[in-house]
């Protein structure tokens, strides 16, 4: 018969049919799992490009300050390239996000409307001002239009990324109950399909050595997709924000080694003196414990994969088995490590340093794992400037307090040294000359009387400037006893509380005395107070608690004293906060990390 000469072992049509069932189904549930992966890389490159936006915004604000305070013209080329840049850089920026949803869509609009604005109606009129006359650009009514812009368009930056990061997030926990939907239903249809077989007798029982089975889908490589997707958003979103070059270092590497299946991952950067130092590194669970090379440092020396990603700025690997000498060949001979991977690290146009894969046994030179290292590298390298260029600002806005206090010291010296002692003769002579004022002129003396009354006055109150100016009692005696002096002074009860005998730096003291001085005056002056309550902690970090029971209402608008004091606080890397609702009170809250020992002024 015809059937029983069909080939033995041969599925029937119905069999292939089912089969072929089978196959679809797996092959839609692994493209729902790795279709999760392009709305977070989307999520991820909406993140990225906010982010170089606002790097070009802080490069124009940077270069001009530099400039204004400097004049020095090479300030304006990262000023140049940052106007040039940020046309093209809006455009991808709203190109992006229109993809991303209306709401994202329509905050992009208002941060390139914004971005657009300050570069039109304040940089570069300010920049063609400075021009022609530089001390005139620098005005305080100019520098606070600047900043209140900048604050501006940061907070929108600040709303945005939460908001993409949040759609990020709701995104992942939907994905997660759609593939469980997903892989119930699969598991479903095949039991009926199981089922299907048994009663029709498609599965029948083989002879032993019979091949009976299904060649399943390899979903491994679709996880490793998925998996590198999820790394690269992780760093991106990272990058964006506002971490540390070594949690941007640590991350890295241990995200490109997950993805790639290391034993070993380092992140290295290139030092000015001709060394490697390690930044961030990270091992597989599972593997040897194995610590960074001589303590995370090693000099750059001939045939290795250092001296070649730095020679040449691409990819470097160490080829078979060939040993590497000095230093660095010690250790990874005493470690067993035979392969040694490295990609470059930019920073901009700069080479920063590198990306290193290590493993103890060969390792597929693959054009995907190079792709992938190339990714992180980028994402790493992105990240790293920007915390640079953060850092950067930081310091130039410390500088810039510093020396504002230089200038106040100076000016508090010169009022104290010539103007007050001047005076101060002249109130001798008033004294004298009223001495010597003959009976019968009792007109005369009391004019001079007068005069000299409100000579002593007019001291008194350039005193109270100078202290304004520049608190060198605080110099003197240190910050607790300047407090106690600042709240005897202060006409209404003034609770102090100071705890902790580590001095704090300089700089956090003069800001403490500068916020108490300025609280105590709105208390008296605006709100209206009946007590204030004062409490400084110095125990670890610097936290300043300032409350009274007033009418409220303060606010720290552009410009105001509060917003200076809130610019000194935040440019220190602390916090100001101020809770000042109508008929309620006001309370201002500063914190400010412990730094560096304690340091005398800025030599005026």
């Amino acid at each position: 018969m015809r059937i029983a000469g069909r080939t033995r072992g041969a599925p029937s049509g119905r069999a292939c049919l089912t089969v072929l069932l089978l196959a679809i189904m797996l092959g839609g549930l692994a493209g729902f799992i790795v279709g999760a992966g392009p709305a977070n890389r989307d999520s991820a490159a909406v993140l990225l490009a906010a982010n170089r936006l606002e790097r070009l915004m802080a490069d124009l604000e940077q270069s001009q300050l530099r400039y204004l305070a400097t004049g020095n013209t090479r300030s304006l080329r990262p000023w140049q390239a940052a106007r040039a840049a940020l046309p093209r850089q809006a455009a991808a920026l709203q190109r992006l996000a229109a993809e991303n949803g209306s709401e994202q869509d329509r905050r992009a609009r208002e941060i390139v409307r914004a971005a657009t604005a300050y570069l039109r109606e304040h940089a570069e009129p300010l920049m063609t001002m400075a021009r022609r006359d530089r001390h005139s650009a620098r005005t305080l009514v100019t520098h606070a239009e600047g900043r209140r812009r900048i604050e501006t368009i940061r907070r929108k930056f600040d709303h945005f990324a939460d908001v993409q990061q949040r759609l990020v997030r709701a995104r992942e926990r939907d994905a997660v109950p759609a593939v469980r939907r997903m892989t119930a239903t699969a598991a479903g249809v095949s039991g009926c399909l199981l089922l299907v077989f048994l009663a029709s007798g498609l599965v029948r029982r083989r002879r032993p050595g019979t091949r009976v089975g299904l060649e399943w889908l390899d979903l491994d490589r679709l996880r490793r997709t998925s998996g590198e997707r999820e790394g690269l958003r992780r760093l991106a979103a990272l990058a964006a924000g506002k971490a540390p070059p070594e949690e941007i270092a640590a991350e890295t590497a241990r995200q490109m080694g997950r993805v790639l299946r290391a034993e070993h991952t380092m992140i290295c950067r290139y030092e000015p003196d001709g060394t490697v130092r390690v930044t961030g590194h990270w091992s597989a669970p599972g593997a040897p414990p194995v610590m960074p090379p001589a303590e995370g440092r090693w000099p750059v020396e001939d045939d290795h994969v250092t001296a070649a990603v730095r020679r040449t700025g691409r990819p470097a690997r160490l080829h078979g088995d060939r040993a590497a000498a000095g230093a660095l060949g010690d250790w990874l001979a005493a470690n067993e490590i035979r392969r040694f991977a490295g990609c470059p690290i930019l920073t901009g146009e700069r080479l920063w340093g590198m990306a290193a894969v290590l493993s103890r046994s060969p390792l597929r030179r693959t054009a995907r794992a190079e792709q992938t290292m190339r990714q992180f590298a980028a994402l790493a390298g992105v990240g790293l400037e920007n915390a640079a260029h953060r850092a950067e600002l930081a310091a130039s806005r410390v500088r810039l307090i510093e020396a504002a206090d230089a200038a106040r010291r100076r000016i508090e010296r010169h009022l104290h040294e010539s103007t007050q002692q001047r005076l101060v003769a002249v109130g001798l002579e008033l004294s004298a000359v009223e001495r010597t004022v003959p009976p019968g002129m009792e007109e005369l003396r009391e004019q001079v009387s007068t005069a000299a009354r409100d000579l002593r006055e007019v001291i008194e109150g350039l005193q109270d400037v100078a202290r304004q100016l520049h608190p060198a009692f605080l110099l003197r005696r240190g910050l607790e006893p300047s407090l106690r002096a600042l709240a005897r002074r202060t006409p209404l009860p003034v609770d102090l509380e100071a705890h902790g005998r580590q001095p704090p730096s300089w700089n956090s003291a003069m800001t403490v005395y500068y916020v108490v001085a300025e609280a105590l005056t709105n208390a008296v002056l605006h709100a209206h107070a009946s007590v204030v309550r004062v409490r400084l902690d110095l125990e670890d970090e610097v936290r300043l608690r300032i409350d009274d029971d007033g009418v409220g209402g303060a606010h720290p608008y552009p410009g105001s004293a509060l917003a200076h004091l809130r610019d000194r606080a935040e440019a220190l890397g602390g916090e100001f906060t101020i809770d000042s609702p109508a008929g309620g009170g006001t309370s201002v809250r500063v914190t400010i990390p412990a730094d560096s020992p304690p340091a005398g002024p800025a030599s005026a």
